[in-house]
């Protein structure tokens, strides 16, 4: 068992298996499970704001799966007819995840990015923003690397 599975069955227990049937349907049957599983107010709240333009594609849903099964808090805020997909987390210092095949604007400097047609990964500093760009296929490392920026953002507060 790998660990984002390992992670998945702690996080949900008892419902893991209804979490995966659920995956498999459509975005609906997601959405209406993570409602139900939701226990902070800010899930709710967030939910409110999703602008969900076209179907998750499953690449999206195995981001999202495995973010959350690192303890990231993350949700889908806009998924764009253009193939982006934009998320963000419950602790904003987290800042924001964009999966793309192409740049995005730049007026938006979204820390972290999984992108389609990159080989490796890259360190940007843009006009004082680090940014982070992971292939789509480094997902578990971006993940890991979140997971401890984002322990060592909760150390020093």
């Amino acid at each position: 068992m790998d660990l984002p599975t390992e992670m998945l069955k702690r996080l949900y227990g008892d419902r893991y298996q209804e979490y995966l049937d659920a995956l498999e349907q459509d975005n609906t049957a997601i959405e209406h499970f993570e409602q139900d599983h939701a226990k902070h107010d800010w899930a709710q709240k967030r939910r409110n704001q999703i602008q969900i333009r076209r179907p998750l594609t499953k690449f999206e849903k195995e981001v999202l799966k495995t973010l959350k099964a690192a303890g990231l808090k993350p949700y889908i805020y806009v998924a764009a007819k253009s193939g982006s997909c934009y998320f963000r987390f419950e602790d904003v210092r987290l800042r924001s995840l964009r999966i793309g095949t192409h740049n995005g604007r730049d007026k938006y400097r979204y820390k972290w990015n999984l992108r389609y047609d990159y080989d490796i990964p890259a360190v940007k500093n843009d006009h004082g923003v680090t940014r982070y760009y992971y292939p789509h296929k480094d997902l578990l490392c971006m993940a890991t690397h979140m997971s401890n920026y984002y322990r060592k953002i909760k150390e020093n507060n």
